[in-house]
């Protein structure tokens, strides 16, 4: 029998950072995602296979069941979170390990270094495999507010907020009318979440500026006006640049852009959103960016 899973990746729009300690943020799924296939079989062991978006071979490796002994391991590196989701996922469901021996076929459908989500798909699937709950599985093998696990499981632009030990996760439509001139721009590189997470916990942020962000995060889910919107964007940008002490990444590498440009995630790393006239596209072709996509044609 051939069981199935997937999830959508996910972006976080605004609330980045802030969202950690209490900030509204909105979160949106996106077309692309990560699948699971389980066969299961009578071996005593588990073959778990990754693979691209080219569908070439990037991870894989076979375990002896029940106690995950390595047998075999191509790409090491990242042998340890798998190990320790399943393990974790056999401590939350008894009934979990028994039933696993077979192999998995796992699909990522975008670049592992955009930053959509590669790690908390995983984790969506894993805990639907497992039957178990996915905010479990993520708060016990991963650092962050867990948003992304929110959009994997309502499949849909979300607001989200964390209060004391709570998650609330607001169900929205996000269908702005300026959505042709909403861009996502790739940077070139991969940046390390978590350690951003450890600096900016660091931080104590004002009541004032968080209530801020969550003003600003309601304000960008009613926006139908493109002036404000940018506005709005630009004004996000500048708190966060205050409170991080580092420059924007408009001021740093795109001080000419005849719009606003927003980080996403993670500072100066993964995706930027560029809200601009139409020759957006050619402005950041010629500054020599490749990955370049319509906000209409990546978000879901």
């Amino acid at each position: 029998m051939l069981e199935r899973y997937y999830s959508h990746g996910k972006l976080l729009i605004s609330g980045e950072y802030f969202v950690l300690q209490g900030a509204k943020s909105l979160a949106v799924p996106t077309k692309l995602g990560q699948s699971l296939e389980f066969e299961s079989n009578d071996s005593g062991k588990l073959r778990w296979q990754s693979f691209d978006y080219h569908g070439n071979l990037w991870f894989e490796t076979e375990l002896r069941l029940p106690d995950f002994e390595v047998i075999h391991v191509k790409n090491k590196i990242h042998l340890p979170f798998l190990l320790t989701l399943l393990k974790i996922s056999g401590q939350l469901n008894s009934t979990f390990v028994e039933r696993i021996s077979g192999r998995v076929q796992n699909h990522v459908e975008f670049h592992l270094d955009w930053g959509l989500g590669s790690s908390s798909t995983l984790i969506h699937n894993i805990a639907q495999w497992a039957h178990i709950d996915s905010f479990c599985l993520g708060k016990k093998s991963t650092s962050g507010s867990l948003y992304d696990l929110a959009v994997a499981q309502f499949n849909s632009p979300i607001i989200y907020q964390i209060i004391g030990h709570q998650r609330i996760s607001e169900i929205i439509e996000f269908n702005p009318p300026f959505l042709s001139f909403l861009f996502l721009i790739h940077l070139n590189r991969k940046q390390k979440t978590n350690s951003e997470i450890q600096k900016f916990n660091q931080i104590k942020v004002d009541k004032k500026d968080l209530n801020k962000i969550s003003e600003i995060t309601e304000n960008i889910k009613e926006c139908r006006d493109f002036k404000i919107f940018n506005e709005l964007l630009h004004q996000h940008e500048c708190l966060l640049s205050k409170i991080l002490q580092t420059e924007t990444i408009q001021s740093r590498l795109f001080s000419d852009f005849k719009g606003v440009i927003k980080s996403l995630g993670a500072w100066n790393g993964d995706f930027i959103l560029a809200s601009g006239a139409t020759d957006t596209i050619e402005y950041f072709k010629r500054k020599g960016y490749t990955t370049i996509l319509k906000f209409s044609d990546l978000i879901r």
